[in-house]
């Protein structure tokens, strides 16, 4: 946390976590699995890892680090930030998806899709919809 406040990072709040050295591991064995095994692969997260607004992962830096070596991701979902986000990087979808606890008169929920050749998430309420091209890369 010290180093992060002092580089002037915004995410360094008592509600954001990171991910710990085991964690890191496990993450990079398990994408060098599915590159193996030739397997797409959808990450999710609590903590976004983007965009950098202050509720974005602690270390969020050093799991881009690993994410970006693999082309086999495809998307990363995650929550916290209740307003929602999206960001495209290195050719992977980060999308935060819309919490329904400030919702007052709907919900945010939705389904998530899954083609050949697409992703698909049908929002429902304040939840957006959205549709991801997969590359053949």
């Amino acid at each position: 946390m010290d180093s992060l406040q002092t580089s002037g990072r915004k995410n360094t709040q008592p509600w954001n976590g990171g991910v710990d050295r085991k964690q890191l591991e496990w993450l990079q064995n398990e994408l060098a699995q599915a590159r193996k095994n030739k397997a797409h692969v959808i990450v999710l997260t609590h903590h976004p890892l983007l965009p950098e607004n202050g509720y974005e992962t602690l270390n969020n830096r050093e799991v881009l680090d690993i994410l970006y070596k693999f082309p086999e991701v495809k998307l990363v979902l995650s929550g916290h930030n209740h307003k929602g986000n999206y960001v495209m990087a290195n050719n992977i979808p980060f999308v935060t998806m819309e919490g329904m606890i400030e919702t007052a008169t709907s919900n945010a929920y939705g389904l998530l899709e899954l083609y050949p050749k697409e992703i698909k998430i049908k929002g429902q309420g304040r939840l957006s919809s959205r549709v991801f091209k997969l590359s053949s890369k």
